[in-house]
C-alpha cells in the first residue's frame, strides 16, 4: 500500500470534508467560549478537537487515486518452435522446444501481456506435426508458416529459406525484400532480376538477406538469389516474381489542348488520353478508370452515352468534374442520369426578386445497366426426372440458365433465384463476368432437389416470383426480366384459397418489368384439376400471352435454351424500344431558352477551409495560413448521401457551408465534384499554394478502382508440384512457361505434372473452366529437396501480414486511496485521547 501522488487524489464525497471543518470551526468557536479552562489549554486542545474532526471528514469524504494505464500492444520477433529435426538459429528469432500445447499457452499469455511475436514458424521433420501445431498458432489470430526443417545437416552448411517479400508492387513502388539464410558459414550470394546480374555479395549465415533495391518498370519479374559455392558452381538458386501495375488510365473528356496541359501536371502518375464528348463510347470507358470533365462538357453527352457513363462508375470506375466552364453552362441541357451522378445539385443564377427558388432536381434513380435478368428456378426433387435419355429437367434448365447469361452485355446484370419451399440466390443480381458463367453453372448443378413436402406441395412459385420482383423494382437498369422456369403447380394460400397469379403480372407490369414463364415437363399434360391448375399457373404469370411457355414432351423441353436466349434478345429490343422512344419525348419538348439559363458562378475571394472527410481523404491536418483563397466557384447545394471534403468560409448565415470539393459514392465507384476551374483565373492562392498539386494527385488517386484480392492462394511450390487452396472441381489446370505450356493434374490438394516432374524456375498458373481462361498467379518452382537434404521448404504459407504495434490504449483507473484513509483515522485515535488527557490535567 503506497502513499499516491497528492496531484492524483481526488475525492468522492467532498461534502463530508466541508462538512468537518464547518463543524470543527464551531467546536473551535464553542470551545472559546468556555472560560473554565486556562488559555494555554484552549490553545492546544481546542486545535488537536478540530484536527481530529477534519481527519474524520478526510476519511468520510473517500479519498480515491485516479490511476491512468497504458496497455501496449508491441509485436517484436520471430518465434520458432522445434518439434523435430536440427535447426539452425537465425538472429532476431527466439526458439522453444516444447510441446505444441504449451508454445500455445505461451503465445497466449504474450497476447494478454501485449508482447506476442510478429509471426511464428513450426520447424520439423514431420509435416502432419508442423500443420497441427501451425493450426493451433493461428486459432490465437497470430501469423504462422510452417517449415520443414533437414533430416540431416552439418556445422558448415548454409542453405537459403522463404522469402519475405510482395508480390505485386504499385506504379513507381521500389521492391523491398529479403530471404532467410540459415547456417553458420560465410557465403557468396548473386542476385539477378530478369536474368540480369545485379549484385554479388557476402553474407554471413545466420541471416535474413535483403534483396538489393529496385525500382521495377510495369510488368512481371523474375528475381533470383543463387547460393554459390567455392568453385563458382551454383549450389542453391530460390526465385521471387512479382508484378508491377501499370499506371492507372485517366480519360480527359472535354478539354482543350491547354487544360489538357494543365491537367497533366496534376496527375504525373496517370497515362492520360484526351477525348471529344460526342465521340464517347461504352469500349473507350473500359479502357480507362478515371474520367475527368469539365461540367461544361456534360451538354454534349446524350441520354445513351449519360448511362454509359454511370455504368462505367457503378462497375468500379472513378469520375471526377471540375467547375471549368459552368458560367456558360445550361443546367436543363444537362441529362438527368449525368446531373444525378454528381454528388451535388447545381444551382441556376440567383434572382432579385423572387429569391432562388427551390430546387427542383428530377428524382429518380440513375441506371447503371441496359438489362437485368433475373432467373426463377424450380429447384423441387421433381426437376430431376429424366427426359429423354441422358438429361435431367433440372440439367436443361441450368443449360439455360448458362446460354442465356452468354448473350448478356459486359456490365449487365443477371440473378438466378432457386426455389422450393424455402428461397435462394446463386448467385444474387450482379454483373456477370466471362467466367462467372461456368461458376453459376457448376454451382447449380451442384444443388440438391428438396423433398420436401407441405401439403402435397413442395413448391411456393407465388412467393419466389413475388421475391423476384422485390429485387427488380430495386435493380438501376433500363428493362427488366423475370423468368420463370417451373414442371408443377404452386402450393396453395396457408388458409387454403387458390393463388391469384395474376397479381404478380400487374405488379410487374406496373414497375414495368415483364416475367417470361416457362413449363417443363409432362406435369402440363392432360385436363386433371393439378394439371389445369399448373397450365394456369403459367399463363397467369406472363405479362404477354406470348411470354407463356409450356413445354411438355421431351423434344420442347429441350428447347428450353432457346426460350432463354430468345427472352434476353427481347430485353435488348426491349431496350433498344425504350431509347428510341425517350429520345422521340426528348424531341417532342419545346426547345425555349430559359430566362436565366446559365448556372450560378459566384466571383470574389473565398478561403477554403478543411473538413474531417477531407483530413482523412488528402492526408492533411490542416490548412495554412492565411488560408488559399478561390476566385471563383460554381454556386451548388451538397447531396444527402454526399461527403463534404473542403468547403469554402461564408458570411451569409442561414446557408450550407458552400461546397469547394464533394465526394459520394456510386455503385462500386467514386464521384467527386470541384466546384472550382482548374486554370488560374479561378484558383487563385490555390495555384500558387505548394500543396496544391499533391491534394489533386491524392483526389484522384482516391477515384481510381479498388484492387481486387488474389483469387487463389498457392501453398508449397517446387518441382514435384505446387499446392493451390480452394481449387474448383472440374476445373483444368496448367502451368505456362517460357517454353510453352504443360498441363496438370489435380492430386490431393496439389497440382503435378501428368508425366515426370515440372521444370526449376518461374510460371503462370492457368486455369480453364468450360472455354474461359484465367492466370490464378505467379510461381516460382524450387528443386524438389532429398529427405536428407539442408533445404528447408515451407508446406503452410500465411498469407496474413506480421503483427505490428499499436498505438497504447490509455485508460483511468479509480481506486480507493487506503492510505490517506488509515493515516488520517490513526492520527485521528491518537489526537483525542492527548486532548481529553490535557483537559483532565488541567
Amino acid at each position: 500500500m503506497d502513499w499516491p501522488r497528492l496531484s492524483s487524489v481526488t475525492f468522492e464525497h467532498p461534502a463530508w470534508l466541508a462538512l468537518a471543518f464547518v463543524t470543527g470551526a464551531l467546536a473551535l468557536g464553542a470551545g472559546a467560549l468556555v472560560r473554565r479552562q486556562p488559555g494555554a489549554v484552549r490553545a492546544f486542545a481546542g486545535p488537536m478537537r478540530v484536527a481530529a474532526l477534519a481527519l474524520v471528514g478526510l476519511a468520510l469524504a473517500s479519498p480515491v487515486v485516479d490511476e491512468p494505464r497504458e496497455e501496449r500492444f508491441d509485436p517484436a520477433g520471430v518465434w520458432v518452435l522445434r518439434l523435430a529435426g536440427p535447426w539452425q538459429p537465425v538472429r532476431g528469432q527466439s526458439w522453444f522446444s516444447e510441446e505444441p500445447q504449451v508454445f500455445a499457452a505461451r503465445v497466449r499469455n504474450a497476447l494478454a501481456l501485449g508482447h506476442p511475436p510478429t509471426m511464428v514458424e513450426i520447424h520439423s521433420t514431420e509435416e502432419i506435426s508442423a500443420r497441427d501445431a501451425c493450426a493451433l498458432v493461428r486459432a490465437l489470430n497470430v501469423p504462422c508458416v510452417a517449415v520443414l526443417a533437414p533430416r540431416a545437416l552439418e556445422a558448415r552448411d548454409a542453405w537459403l529459406g522463404q522469402w519475405l517479400a510482395p508480390a505485386s508492387l504499385a506504379p513507381g513502388e521500389a521492391f523491398d525484400g529479403s530471404l532467410s539464410l540459415a547456417g553458420t558459414s560465410q557465403v557468396r550470394l548473386r542476385f539477378a532480376v530478369n536474368g540480369q546480374e545485379v549484385e554479388v555479395r557476402e553474407v554471413q549465415a545466420p541471416e535474413q538477406v535483403a534483396f538489393p533495391r529496385a525500382e521495377l518498370p510495369p510488368g512481371r519479374h523474375i528475381l533470383t538469389s543463387e547460393l554459390v559455392g567455392r568453385d563458382g558452381t551454383v549450389v542453391q538458386r530460390v526465385g521471387h516474381v512479382v508484378r508491377v501495375g501499370a499506371p492507372p488510365r485517366l480519360m480527359a473528356l472535354g478539354f482543350d489542348e491547354v487544360a489538357f496541359t494543365r491537367l497533366a501536371r496534376l496527375a504525373p502518375s496517370f497515362t492520360r488520353s484526351r477525348v471529344e464528348p460526342r465521340t464517347l463510347t461504352s469500349a473507350m470507358l473500359r479502357e480507362c478508370e478515371v474520367v475527368v470533365m469539365p461540367v461544361s462538357a456534360g451538354v454534349s453527352l446524350t441520354s445513351s452515352q449519360s448511362r454509359d457513363l454511370a455504368r462505367f462508375v457503378a462497375n468500379g470506375g472513378g469520375l471526377f468534374v471540375t467547375g471549368d466552364g459552368a458560367a456558360g453552362t445550361n443546367r436543363a441541357y444537362l441529362d438527368t442520369g449525368f446531373r444525378e451522378l454528381l454528388p451535388v445539385r447545381l444551382l441556376e443564377q440567383r434572382q432579385e426578386k423572387p429569391p432562388d427558388p427551390p430546387i427542383e432536381e428530377e428524382i429518380g434513380k440513375a441506371e447503371v445497366a441496359a438489362v437485368s435478368i433475373l432467373f426463377v428456378i424450380d429447384r423441387s426433387g421433381s426437376m430431376d426426372t429424366a427426359i429423354g435419355t441422358g438429361s435431367t429437367r433440372w440439367r436443361i434448365a441450368v443449360e439455360a440458365v448458362k446460354q442465356a447469361l452468354a448473350k448478356l452485355d459486359p456490365w449487365d446484370r443477371a440473378g438466378v433465384l432457386s426455389f422450393t419451399l424455402s428461397r435462394e440466390w446463386r448467385p444474387a443480381p450482379k454483373v456477370i463476368a466471362p467466367f462467372d458463367r461456368e461458376l453459376i453453372a457448376r454451382d447449380l448443378l451442384s444443388l440438391k432437389g428438396d423433398r420436401n413436402f407441405e401439403a402435397g406441395f413442395n413448391t411456393d412459385i407465388y412467393g419466389a416470383v413475388s421475391e423476384a420482383l422485390d429485387v427488380a423494382e430495386k435493380e438501376k437498369s433500363a428493362v427488366k426480366v423475370v423468368v420463370v422456369l417451373t414442371d408443377g403447380a404452386d402450393k396453395d394460400d396457408p388458409g387454403g384459397k387458390v393463388r391469384n397469379h395474376r397479381e404478380l403480372a400487374i405488379r410487374a407490369m406496373s414497375k414495368g418489368i415483364n416475367i417470361v414463364a416457362l413449363g417443363i415437363g409432362d406435369g402440363f399434360i392432360g385436363e386433371a384439376p393439378d394439371v389445369r391448375a399448373a397450365r394456369r399457373v403459367i399463363q397467369n404469370l406472363a405479362t404477354k400471352p406470348e411470354f407463356a411457355k409450356i413445354a411438355n414432351d421431351a423434344e420442347s423441353a429441350r428447347s428450353a435454351p432457346v426460350i432463354f436466349v430468345n427472352a434476353v434478345e427481347f430485353a435488348y429490343k426491349a431496350y433498344d424500344d425504350e431509347m428510341q422512344r425517350r429520345e422521340r419525348e426528348r424531341q417532342k419538348r419545346p426547345v425555349e431558352t430559359p430566362k436565366d439559363p446559365r448556372l450560378d458562378v459566384l466571383e470574389g475571394r473565398f478561403a477554403l477551409t478543411l473538413t474531417p472527410v477531407g483530413s482523412q481523404l488528402l492526408g492533411m491536418r490542416d490548412l495554412p495560413e492565411p488560408r488559399p483563397r478561390l476566385l471563383r466557384y460554381a454556386r451548388c447545394q451538397l447531396r444527402q448521401e454526399a461527403a463534404l471534403a473542403l468547403g469554402l468560409a461564408s458570411d451569409e448565415r442561414g446557408e450550407a457551408q458552400p461546397v469547394a470539393l464533394a465526394v459520394s459514392s456510386f455503385g462500386l465507384g467514386r464521384v467527386a465534384f470541384w466546384s472550382s476551374g482548374l486554370d488560374p483565373s479561378s484558383l487563385g492562392d490555390v495555384a500558387s499554394w505548394a500543396e496544391w498539386p499533391r491534394l489533386a494527385a491524392q483526389a484522384l488517386r482516391y477515384l481510381t478502382p479498388r484492387e481486387d484480392p488474389q483469387p487463389r492462394l498457392f501453398g508449397r511450390a517446387t518441382t514435384g508440384g505446387i499446392g493451390v487452396l480452394d481449387p474448383i472441381e472440374g476445373a483444368r489446370y496448367g502451368l505456362r512457361t517460357e517454353r510453352g505450356e504443360t498441363p496438370l493434374e489435380l492430386k490431393d490438394g496439389r497440382l503435378v505434372a501428368r508425366e515426370g516432374t515440372l521444370e526449376e524456375g518461374a510460371a503462370e498458373v492457368i486455369e480453364a473452366l468450360g472455354s474461359e481462361r484465367r492466370v490464378l498467379g505467379d510461381v516460382w518452382l524450387t528443386l524438389e529437396a532429398p529427405p536428407d537434404s539442408a533445404q528447408r521448404v515451407q508446406v503452410e504459407p500465411d498469407g496474413r501480414s506480421p503483427l505490428q504495434p499499436r498505438s497504447p490504449d490509455v485508460t483511468v483507473r479509480r481506486e480507493k486511496a487506503l492510505a490517506p484513509v488509515i493515516w488520517a483515522l490513526a492520527l485521528m485515535l491518537a489526537l483525542m485521547p492527548l486532548e481529553r488527557l490535557i483537559r483532565r490535567r488541567s
